[in-house]
């Protein structure tokens, strides 16, 4: 049965937010292009919990539509990057746009080879199930789910779970996803996806220091990032960035008791 997502998108988004939605996929029609929301957007509008940006991935999109979109919204660019991602600022909201893409990695911790790709290579590239869900924007298909990992189960399940055993090894980083994603939600990491974290954590080192700073700027900016960082600590994530790092449970009490921002995706 074809799950729609029509009815659960306007209870979770403004008005404004859903029209300028169906005037982007005006547009892409008109430039063969197709849209799907994608990532933390869909996984939020399910659990029915606030999210900051929205996500679209763009299928058959060359470099210049985003430039389209963005004036055809009355919208400005933010930025643009090398990976054929793009931030839009669209009446106060912003909206990420991101080509399809499949990617390749070359050995551990680097960044991946990138080429344009489907929507099933899109999915398929993403760190958990529940973050692989697609849907549908195209005018005649608008609110349809593309779930080709199961994503919906785990979240119904409240699982953390990889899409295939090399995930923390392409990209080790994905370990401190796991943590902030299973302590942010509430979800349990799932018993393989658990396993492979532990046998694949040394993996961190061939990650380079500013994309680990950027992973612990990420946890600070959550509000539970105590119980992330004792997470962390306990899979010995912090060891292994840096070996005298040890937190005392004096220090996570006191930690505990400082305010702490809470940034979500």
């Amino acid at each position: 049965m074809l799950l729609n997502l029509t009815e659960t998108l306007k209870s979770w988004l403004p008005s404004d937010q859903i029209s300028d939605l169906k005037k982007a996929s005006e547009t892409a029609s008109q430039h063969g292009v197709l849209l799907y929301l994608v990532g933390g957007t869909v996984r939020d509008a399910l659990l029915d919990i606030p999210s900051s940006d929205i996500d679209i991935s763009m299928v058959n999109a060359d470099h210049d539509f985003p430039r389209i979109l963005a004036k055809e919204l009355n919208g400005e660019i933010i930025s643009m990057s090398q990976f054929g991602t793009a931030k839009l600022l669209i009446k106060n909201n912003v909206v990420d746009l991101a080509t399809a893409r499949n990617e390749k990695y070359e050995r551990p911790g680097a960044l991946p080879t990138v080429c344009s790709g489907t929507i099933l290579e899109d999915m398929a590239r993403r760190d958990f199930t529940v973050n692989s869900i697609a849907v549908s924007l195209s005018l005649d298909s608008w609110g349809n789910v593309f779930d080709p990992f199961e994503g919906m189960r785990d979240l119904q399940d409240k699982n953390i779970r990889t899409l295939h055993a090399k995930s923390f090894i392409d990209d080790p980083t994905r370990i401190f996803r796991t943590i902030r994603y299973s302590e942010r939600l509430l979800f349990k990491v799932e018993h393989k996806t658990m396993s492979e974290l532990k046998n694949n954590v040394g993996y961190l080192n061939c990650v380079k220091g500013d994309r680990i700073r950027r992973e612990m700027e990420k946890i600070f900016q959550e509000y539970r990032a105590i119980p992330m960082l004792a997470k962390a600590q306990e899979l010995r994530v912090l060891s292994t960035v840096y070996p005298s790092l040890m937190l005392k449970e004096s220090l996570l009490k006191k930690l505990s008791q400082t305010t702490i921002g809470d940034a979500r995706k």
